[in-house]
C-alpha cells in the first residue's frame, strides 16, 4: 500500500476570545517570593487583570496531518496544541476548546483549560498564553514535525520540544530537550498538562498504587480510597491534584467507556516519573467554573507527564548542560480499561462469562514478530501471535477452565526470544525487558559469542551514551549484575580500561544497595555479583566480606554455603563443598 507523506500546513480556526487586560507594572521578583509555592515572573509582566470581551476572531494554526492524526498547534498561546483528532473515530485526543478565556492562575497570572500546554521552567509556566516560536519542518522520511522552543529569560535557559507524526502510524512522537547556555545553574520543573474531556464513564489509567495531594500532606491508596474506585471520575466530589508516588511503569492515560476512545502517554519512568492527574470535582461551583472556561463543551481534566515526581521539588541544570528524552502520545479505541501499554500498542483483559477472558490489543503503527504468550500460574495456556496493521485491534478469547481471569498473565515475546513486557489483572504491569537482555546477553557469553553479549548488555542502559559508561538502570537489582557481565565481556574482546570502569562500578554498588530497601534475596544476589568484581579488582579481602555475610544468611536457612571461583580468565562461576560447579547461566543459588 502506498503510503502518503504527512501533510504540513497553516491553518485557521474561529473561536471566542476574551482579551488579557493590562501587565501589572510590579512582576514579582524572586529574591521578594524565595518560596517555590509562589509565582516569580521577573522579567516577565504579570497578567492579574483579565477582561470579558467576548468576541469572535480567527487564530492560526500550524498543522500536521496523515492518514490517522490531524495534529494543530497555536503559536499565539504558547505553542500549545490545540487540537488532535483522531480522523478514523472523530475523536479528539484532547479537549478542543473553542474559546479563549484565561482566568488568574498559574506562574504568569493566565491560565485556559485547552489542547496541551507545555510548562518549562516552571508548572503552568508564565508564557503559557502568551506568543512562542513554532516552526514547521518537513522530513526526508515523508514525516513532518512541529517545533515549539523559547529562549526563556528567567534562568537564560533555551528549551524545545518537537512532535513527529510519521505517515502510516497513529502516535505523536515528543522529543523533549533542554540546556543551559549561560554559566550559571538553573533550576525548573517541567510538566507537560493535557486538557481531556471528562464524563461518568471516563477512567484514569495510571499504574500505581499509592498518591497524594499537593503538598504531600494526604497520602493515599489508588486506584481504591475508603471503598470507592478512584480512577472513574465520577468518584472525585472534590477538586483533586493527584502525584502517583510510586511510578514503576511506562505509560499512563484514560480511557472512556461511553466514547470507547482512550489516550496513552509512554516514556521511560527512570526518565519522566511525574505522573499527575487533575480534576476539578463534582460541586456547583466548580462546575460553574468550568462552564466559563468553554462555551458550553463541557468538564474537562487534566492527564500530565513531569520530570519530578510532584510539582513542590524543582531540578537543576548545569552551565553547559544538554537534557533530553522521548514521549509518546496516541489515541485506543475499543481495548476497555487498558492494563499495560508500550509506545506500539496497549492492551487489556475483560473477564468473560463461564471461565473465559477476552484480551484485546491496539495498535498505532504496524506491529509483527511479536507472540502473546497466555499463562496461569506459570503454565502457558495459549499463544498468540500478534500481527497488527495501524489502528487495528486484536480481539481473542480465552477458555480459562478453573482459574479466574484474575490468574491470567500476558507475557509479550520478541522474535528473539526476550520478554519484553507483562501484564496481568492482579497488579500493575512492569517493564521486565533489562532483564530478558540480560539473560540472553548470559547464554551468547556462554556460547562464547562475546560481542554479540556485550551489544544485548549494551542495550539494557536506560540513559543515552553522553550520561556516562555504566550508568545503569537507577536502583534496579540487577546494576551490579549487568556491569560485572559487562565487564567480563570486554575482558575477552581485549578492551581492558572499559572492562576496568564496569567492574569498578559493579563493586562500588555495594555502598547504596540498603537505599532501596530489595528482598533479602535480591540483596544477595546483588552482593554475589559484587563480591566478583572485588575479586577481579584483586580485593579479595573485601570480595570474602560479602560472600561471609552472604553464607550467614544461607546458613540460617539451611542453604549449602557458597565459594567464589575464577578459573583462568573464564566466565564467573560459583561452587558448592562438592566442588559442582554452577555457570552464571543459572545463577548461583541464592
Amino acid at each position: 500500500m502506498d503510503v502518503k507523506a504527512t501533510k504540513l500546513k497553516k491553518t485557521k480556526e474561529r473561536i471566542t476570545v476574551c482579551g488579557l487586560g493590562y501587565d501589572s507594572p510590579n512582576p514579582i521578583l524572586e529574591v521578594m517570593e524565595p518560596s517555590i509555592d509562589r509565582k516569580y515572573s521577573y522579567p516577565y509582566p504579570t497578567h492579574n487583570y483579565h477582561l470579558r470581551d467576548r468576541r469572535q476572531r480567527e487564530i492560526d494554526l500550524v498543522t500536521i496531518e496523515n492518514e490517522f492524526l490531524k495534529v494543530s498547534f497555536c503559536s499565539e498561546f504558547g505553542g500549545r496544541i490545540w487540537s488532535a483528532l483522531d480522523k478514523k473515530s472523530g475523536e479528539e485526543m484532547f479537549f478542543h476548546n473553542n474559546s479563549f478565556k484565561s482566568y488568574e492562575a498559574g506562574c504568569g497570572g493566565a491560565y485556559i483549560g485547552a489542547g496541551m500546554e507545555l510548562n518549562y521552567p516552571q508548572a503552568h509556566s508564565i508564557t503559557n498564553c502568551m506568543p512562542r516560536k513554532v516552526d514547521g519542518v518537513e522530513n526526508e522520511d515523508g514525516s513532518a514535525s512541529v517545533i515549539v522552543s523559547e529562549w526563556e529569560r528567567v534562568y537564560r535557559t533555551q528549551w524545545q520540544v518537537s512532535f513527529t507524526l510519521k505517515p502510516g502510524e497513529a502516535r505523536l512522537l515528543q522529543k523533549v530537550t533542554f540546556y543551559n547556555r549561560s554559566h550559571l545553574p538553573g533550576r525548573y520543573r517541567y510538566w507537560c498538562n493535557a486538557s481531556v474531556p471528562l464524563s461518568d464513564q471516563f477512567r484514569y489509567v495510571y499504574p500505581a498504587k499509592i498518591g497524594s495531594e499537593h503538598g504531600g500532606a494526604n497520602i493515599f491508596t489508588w486506584p481504591d480510597y475508603l471503598g470507592l474506585d478512584r480512577s472513574y471520575n465520577k468518584n472525585i466530589s472534590e477538586i483533586l491534584g493527584l502525584y502517583c508516588l510510586d511510578p514503576r511503569d511506562n505509560y499512563f492515560g484514560y480511557y472512556d467507556d461511553g466514547r470507547k476512545f482512550g489516550i496513552v502517554h509512554h516514556a521511560d519512568y527512570h526518565r519522566t516519573p511525574g505522573k499527575k492527574l487533575w480534576t476539578w470535582g463534582q460541586t456547583q461551583i466548580q462546575q460553574n467554573r468550568i462552564a466559563f472556561l468553554s462555551e458550553g463543551l463541557g468538564p474537562y481534566g487534566e492527564i500530565q507527564s513531569g520530570r519530578p515526581i510532584n510539582q513542590e521539588h524543582f531540578e537543576f541544570i548545569m552551565p553547559q548542560e544538554i537534557v533530553h528524552w522521548d514521549e509518546v502520545w496516541y489515541p485506543v479505541k475499543g481495548t476497555g480499561y487498558f492494563i499495560q501499554a508500550t509506545d506500539q500498542c496497549a492492551v487489556s483483559i475483560e473477564p468473560g462469562p463461564k471461565s473465559t477472558a477476552v484480551i484485546r490489543v491496539f495498535a498505532n503503527s504496524c506491529v509483527s514478530g511479536i507472540t502473546a504468550q497466555l499463562k496461569i500460574k506459570g503454565r502457558t495456556i495459549a499463544t498468540v501471535p500478534v500481527k497488527l496493521k495501524t489502528q487495528q485491534l486484536l480481539e481473542q478469547e480465552i477458555k480459562l477452565g478453573r482459574a479466574s481471569a484474575a490468574d491470567l498473565v500476558i507475557e509479550f515475546v520478541d522474535s528473539r526470544g526476550c520478554t519484553f513486557e507483562k501484564a496481568g489483572l492482579k497488579g500493575i504491569g512492569k517493564n521486565i525487558y533489562y532483564t530478558s537482555r540480560i539473560t540472553l546477553g548470559k547464554t551468547l557469553y556462554d556460547q562464547g559469542k562475546y560481542a554479540e553479549a556485550l551489544e544485548e548488555l549494551n542495550l539494557v542502559t536506560r540513559f543515552p551514551a553522553n550520561f556516562g559508561e555504566g550508568v545503569m538502570l537507577s536502583k534496579a537489582p540487577s546494576d551490579a549484575r549487568l556491569n560485572c557481565l559487562k565487564g567480563f565481556c570486554l575482558k575477552k574482546l581485549a578492551e581492558n580500561d572499559q572492562a576496568q570502569r564496569c567492574f569498578e562500578e559493579a563493586a562500588s554498588e555495594h555502598h547504596k544497595v540498603e537505599f532501596f530497601e530489595p528482598k533479602r534475596e535480591d540483596v544477595n544476589k546483588i552482593r554475589f555479583y559484587q563480591a566478583l568484581a572485588l575479586k577481579e579488582l584483586g580485593l579479595e579481602e573485601e570480595a570474602d566480606r560479602l560472600i561471609d555475610g552472604v553464607n550467614h544468611y544461607r546458613q540460617l536457612k539451611g542453604l549449602v554455603p557458597l565459594r567464589l571461583k575464577l578459573e583462568d580468565e573464564d566466565l564467573l562461576a560459583a561452587a558448592d563443598p562438592a566442588g559442582a560447579r554452577l555457570k552464571i547461566t543459572e545463577g548461583p543459588e541464592i
